[in-house]
């Protein structure tokens, strides 16, 4: 498996599963109808999808980082909203008292 940082690596013959897609899809990608350079993900891992033929389709470099892009905010939307903890108020052993 390849490495492409951020914790994903690519399947096993993944060099061969891009050529094979980029040829069933005419070098076309399915987003913009351009020149597609690579294969992309339907339904992306992260959320269930498979590395098979019927999940992949050709795509344009450009239309990829977008879509990649899109796709990784709408991943940090999905996560849970961190619960702020209240600062403790502690004087410091060492501070004047308030006099009000």
């Amino acid at each position: 498996m390849t490495s492409r940082g951020s914790g994903y690596t690519q399947p096993p013959g993944w060099t061969a599963t891009v050529k094979r897609i980029l040829a069933r899809d005419h070098h076309t990608c399915y987003a913009c109808g351009g020149p597609a350079t690579t294969a992309d993900h339907l339904i992306p891992v992260a959320r269930g999808g498979a590395h098979e033929d019927g999940n992949l389709g050709a795509m344009c470099a450009p239309c990829h980082a977008i879509k990649s892009e899109r796709e990784r905010r709408e991943g940090f939307a999905m996560r849970r909203p961190r619960v702020k903890r209240e600062r403790r108020q502690e004087q410091h052993p060492n501070a004047r008292p308030n006099r009000t």
